[in-house]
């Protein structure tokens, strides 16, 4: 089975089968989560989601004057419910030098489980290719309690 997760506002998760060529694409029930993050532009998705310890791991961003405003959430792997969300932006030590000053976007994360640490890697002001890394149980916890 391959999954889509199509958006997050509303959210929507299709899948399609090997049986059926992988060319029909049927949406999956979830429960629709109020995402209710500090910035209420429209919530985009920004990475694929990666699964760590019975969630999958997504990040995701609105857009308010030009800034990109960061928020993450765990999706519940067996269920495929949003578990947990980020209700401010992940603040992180980001270069600040680049074209467009305060302009970073996430693109992909990657779980390093031998460090039990997630990897996260964002364009910087159009200039610069960079990454962040966090501590699993301090990424967890800011979702989860922050």
């Amino acid at each position: 089975r391959m999954w889509c997760i199509y958006s997050l506002a509303p959210y929507r998760i299709f899948y399609a089968d090997a049986e059926t060529g992988w060319g029909e694409w049927y949406e999956y029930g979830v429960e629709q989560p109020e995402i209710k993050f500090a910035h209420r532009g429209a919530i985009s998705n920004s990475t694929n989601p990666i699964k760590i310890d019975g969630y999958y791991l997504m990040f995701f961003h609105t857009k308010e004057a030009g800034i990109y405003y960061k928020g993450a959430l765990l999706i519940d792997a067996k269920t495929k419910n949003v578990a947990h969300y980020t209700k401010k932006p992940i603040q992180f030590d980001a270069r600040n030098d680049g074209m467009h000053k305060g302009l970073h976007y996430i693109s992909s994360a990657l779980y390093l489980p031998e460090q039990n640490r997630v990897r996260v890697y964002y364009g910087e002001n159009d200039s610069h290719a960079c990454y962040v890394e966090y501590g699993k149980e301090e990424l967890f916890n800011l979702i989860i309690n922050g």
